[in-house]
């Protein structure tokens, strides 16, 4: 019981610098977009990372549930890791894909893929912050 407790205290942790991180890199390339790219969109750029981002926290939820549900026996452990694994690899394949269509209107995919990364950054500040 004390492992569900620790592991949903971080995962908050984790989910809550994300969305500082989120928050603040929109912002960021949103202002840039209004000030050196006034030829496109105002909101392409903090879209486009907006998607990835949330395609990001969205995929770590379903990871968080998976670890959180993972049962002793080994052979439903492994087919259900599995089979969780490979939604989250379609789920950011999609919107990937999705991203690369819809390129030149709306979306930049490289600052989708670079949303991907959202989590990522906020575990990296979890771990620094726990440091001090």
């Amino acid at each position: 019981m004390d492992e569900n407790i620790e592991l949903d205290t971080l995962y908050r942790k984790v989910i809550n610098l994300s969305w500082v991180v989120l928050i603040c890199i929109s912002v960021i390339l949103g202002m840039l977009s209004l000030i050196f790219f006034p030829n496109i969109l105002w909101y392409k750029l903090s879209l486009s990372y907006l998607l990835g981002a949330m395609t990001s926290i969205f995929a770590f939820n379903l990871l968080k549930n998976n670890v959180s549900n993972l049962s002793s026996n080994a052979r439903r452990a492994i087919s259900g890791s599995s089979s969780n694994y490979a939604i989250r690899f379609v789920i950011y394949a999609f919107v990937l894909f999705f991203s690369f269509k819809f390129e030149n209107e709306k979306l930049s995919p490289y600052l989708v893929a670079l949303g991907f990364l959202t989590v990522k950054v906020g575990i990296y500040l979890n771990a620094l912050l726990k440091k001090k």
